[in-house]
């Protein structure tokens, strides 16, 4: 069944006493009061000419038993309304921000393209209807153009305007448009990126059949889990366990914070005197020979266990390894 484009499904909302332009939400995204189509109306980017034309292009869209054919004539007389139209709607849309909402509140709702194509476990590209955007048609009507989207507002369930639902059909036929251009350029990678997000949702259902199990909650993910990782999962500590053992501890460090120690804190002196020079204080042992003072050592063999019998000033060799012994060899 044919379709307005989205630029010709928006001036037939004017259809509705200068819909939407006169309504306070829409004017607030738009940031104008008037539309082209108003006699009179003055734009910097559209001559006079320009906007009577798409004036005259209004009106016989409004009037017409079968607009949609209308609007896509390409040669008739109004051929210079219908494409000032589209080209005023072409420089603006950018800066309306439009589509951007739209694409925000159906992803807010899940009907987005990857979602929608994870849930389903497939790569093949889905239609609106499969994706169920309508559901956030509301939404989309309550944001854009507020009560005045709807022929009810007051009512719990309100019903959309056919005019603005007719919009809303455009919009969102361009924008899976546009999804279907980039799928077709990356598929390969959105293949991947469902296959992975695939695996990790599967992972993270463990994850919380493992927590399940653990909190003694019965669940048919739960139930399902190996039985070996079953008992494993009973030896661990629950959260209660371990609530209880960081109290015990927070108890028993409170305890020895409040008793004072019987025994004085040793003195600490900050500002120690200097070392004793090795040359003072072993009087006693100069009379003895390097001989003498390794046998009184132990140390027939005149080495003491686990020290080098020479060193490297640089620092560099140690001698731990077969290749370092050789090189004291050849340099000590």
């Amino acid at each position: 069944m044919p379709s307005f484009k989205f630029a010709s499904a928006l001036l037939y909302l004017g259809c509705d006493n200068n819909a939407p332009w006169t309504w306070p939400t829409w004017m607030a995204w738009v940031n104008t009061s008037e539309a082209p189509f108003f006699e009179g109306a003055v734009f910097e980017d559209l001559s006079a000419d320009e906007v009577a034309q798409i004036g005259a292009y209004a009106r016989a869209l409004w009037n017409l038993r079968d607009p949609v054919a209308f609007s896509q004539r390409t040669a008739d007389n109004d051929n210079a309304g219908r494409q000032a139209w589209g080209k005023w709607v072409d420089a603006h849309w950018g800066k309306w921000k439009i589509a951007e909402m739209v694409v925000k509140l159906i992803s807010r709702a899940g009907r987005d393209l990857l979602t929608v194509m994870r849930k389903m476990s497939t790569n093949t590209f889905p239609t609106m209807k499969m994706c169920q955007v309508f559901t956030s048609y509301d939404s989309i009507t309550a944001t854009l153009f507020g009560p005045d989207g709807f022929l009810d507002p007051d009512s719990p369930t309100p019903f959309i305007k056919d005019t603005v639902r007719q919009f809303i059909d455009a919009l969102m036929a361009t924008i899976w448009g546009n999804w279907r251009k980039s799928y077709k350029c990356d598929k390969p990678k959105m293949k991947g990126d469902v296959e992975s997000i695939a695996r990790m949702e599967e992972h993270k259902a463990k994850v919380l059949a493992m927590q399940d199990t653990l909190q003694g909650t019965v669940t048919i993910a739960a139930e399902r889990l190996p039985k070996v990782l079953h008992e494993a999962l009973k030896l661990l500590a629950t959260t209660q366990d371990v609530n209880t053992l960081m109290s015990a501890i927070a108890e028993h460090i409170q305890r020895l914070s409040a008793e004072e120690s019987s025994e004085p804190l040793p003195d600490v002196d900050l500002d120690p005197a200097q070392a004793v020079e090795w040359s003072e204080g072993v009087e006693e042992y100069q009379h003895l020979s390097e001989d003498n003072l390794y046998n009184m050592l132990g140390l027939p063999e005149h080495k003491i266990l686990y020290f080098n019998d020479k060193y490297d000033p640089k620092g560099v060799h140690s001698g731990g390894l077969p290749e370092e012994e050789e090189w004291f060899k050849t340099n000590g």
